[in-house]
């Protein structure tokens, strides 16, 4: 008997990916822009009371909440003990994780 079985990561996943440059992150032009594209469908005012679980990130002033208290990395991580994030959907790739993870490293600035 064969049986198989599908694998879903995508090659930046699974090794890396060489053009992912995080010398220079700022909230404005790499963070927010994440956050827009991935999480703010849920997680924006409007939404987050009825599809976010009141978690609102379409601004600095809540997602600085959530990056300092360990929740933000957390999910997005899909560590255990956290909601994994984005429900439903693919994880963020290595590059914006460590994008992210930068920004708040280097201070979580508004910038």
């Amino acid at each position: 008997m064969l049986t198989g079985s599908c694998y879903w990561d995508n090659e930046e996943t699974l090794y890396g990916s060489s053009t992912c440059n995080t010398t220079s992150v700022t909230y404005s032009l790499d963070v927010a822009p994440l956050f827009n594209s991935n999480c703010n469908s849920c997680h924006s005012t409007q939404s987050a009371a009825s599809l976010g679980g009141n978690v609102v990130l379409d601004n600095y002033k809540s997602v600085l909440i959530y990056a300092n208290n360990g929740h933000l990395m957390g999910s997005l991580n899909q560590k255990q003990g956290y909601f994994a994030m984005p429900l439903g959907g693919a994880k963020l790739t290595a590059c914006q994780l460590q994008t992210i993870q930068t920004w708040i490293d280097n201070g979580a600035l508004y910038n």
